[in-house]
């Protein structure tokens, strides 16, 4: 997808924009990550984002947005303005942190990833946590534990109300689901994606 606007007008509100970003000169706008050559139809939850500048014939590839920042996942949640969604933020946190026995990692400023593990791309290889939540105004986002581009997964039509994108999961209310089978489906990713690789 070639695009004209400054990337900030292409990314989703969460991803990370400075002012290095806005360019003049031609970029191109993809996805990479463990969904990579998926076409970001919709701006919902694409949050990985790089950028590609065109300089004197050559593709230039630009620094990947969303990676582990070091803050701390606790202040973030806490911080979540809707009462209802902090506290499914901190359960589902709790969940994810159980079933992996990894810690909580924030990748860029809205993303809490757990685990990680190289994906090879066009662009190289770059890292991308295994599993993560996002507590967004919308709906509560997982990421990790749907694959829209495979078979369907005969558990997600036990968990209750939810949506879905080709690569997230979307819970307006953790309270609506059934936790067991939202266990199920974090532990199922979670051993899917770690064959040994994954951190």
């Amino acid at each position: 997808m070639t695009c004209s606007a400054p990337i900030a007008n292409v990314s989703t509100t969460d991803a990370e924009i400075g002012a290095e970003d806005y360019v003049t000169e031609s970029i191109k706008c993809r996805r990479v990550g463990p969904w990579v050559g998926r076409s970001p139809r919709r701006r919902r939850s694409v949050t990985l984002v790089e950028r590609i500048e065109t300089v004197g014939g050559i593709e230039t590839v630009a620094t990947i947005k969303t990676k582990p920042t070091g803050s701390d996942v606790t202040a973030f949640l806490d911080a979540v303005p809707n009462e209802r969604r902090r506290a499914e933020g901190h359960e589902v946190c709790a969940l994810f942190e159980r079933v992996t026995g990894a810690p909580a990692v924030m990748w860029g400023p809205s993303i809490v990833g757990f685990g990680s593990k190289p994906y090879t791309n066009t662009t190289g290889t770059n890292e991308w946590f295994i599993v993560g939540f996002s507590p967004r105004a919308n709906a509560l986002t997982l990421y990790g534990i749907h694959d829209g581009y495979g078979p369907a997964d005969p558990l997600l039509q036990q968990l209750g109300p939810h949506t879905t994108g080709k690569g997230c999961l979307y819970l307006k209310r953790l309270s609506e689901v059934d936790r067991e089978v939202l266990e199920r489906l974090v532990v199922q990713a979670w051993r899917n994606a770690n064959d040994g690789s994954a951190t």
